[in-house]
């Protein structure tokens, strides 16, 4: 009976094991162990988001695979995780893979033995797409915020200039014909600046866009 025992509990840990080999060699996300200051075992999609081979991560140091700026973030990370010292296990940094190209990885780690050794297991996940998404909309608030900024400021220039070109056509009136003629340039110039405030006011948004014919052969 304990000989039957004995083996359903094997049996029953070798079916755990594979499970658990199955889950990671087709996780989506990056899962790799990490120690003596190179990458021991990697999935599949380590190597898929790294471009190296299995055997290329076990001989180069994976400080390598990090921006040299988050070198010594990632690195000094690494180092007190192998202490046992507590540390934030759980953060982004940027990778560099083997065609150069930056990524932005998403870091979970914890402390493990490998091979009777303490070790680093990883799990990363790639958020390239989701950090340019982020760039992409801190640009369009940015155009907002400037939109909405030349927008106040055209409507205040268009105050000055209405109030600048009213005196212009009464002064124009009254003026005798030599001042005229200089007049009539400043008022040619103010006509000018409120087509650039009409301009303005609709990169901001604020005024419906007037659409004119254009002779393209003046």
């Amino acid at each position: 009976m304990g000989h039957l025992i004995a083996r359903t509990q094997e049996d029953a840990l070798l079916e755990s094991e594979e499970k658990y080999r199955l889950s990671v060699e087709n996780a989506n996300d990056a899962i790799f162990v990490a120690q003596d200051d190179v990458i021991k075992y990697a999935n599949p999609s380590t190597l898929r988001i790294t471009g190296y081979s299995g055997e290329e991560l076990t001989q180069i140091p994976f400080v390598k695979l990090i921006h040299p700026d988050d070198r010594d973030m990632v690195f000094g990370r690494y180092i007190r995780g192998l202490k046992s010292e507590r540390v934030t296990s759980n953060y982004s940094f940027r990778s560099i893979n083997k065609t150069g190209e930056e990524l932005w990885l998403q870091i979970n780690s914890v402390l493990i033995s490998w091979e009777g050794k303490p070790a680093i297991l990883n799990f990363v996940r790639d958020t390239s797409a989701e950090k340019r998404l982020e760039a992409q909309l801190m640009d369009i608030r940015k155009m907002e915020a400037l939109g909405t900024l030349a927008g106040g400021i055209a409507h205040d220039f268009n105050n000055l200039l209405t109030g600048i070109m009213g005196n212009l056509d009464l002064a124009e009136a009254a003026a005798p014909q030599p001042i005229r003629a200089v007049l009539a340039q400043a008022q040619k110039a103010s006509e000018r600046a409120a087509g650039l405030v009409s301009q303005l006011l609709a990169f901001s948004r604020k005024k419906a866009v007037e659409i004119q014919p254009t002779n393209l052969c003046q």
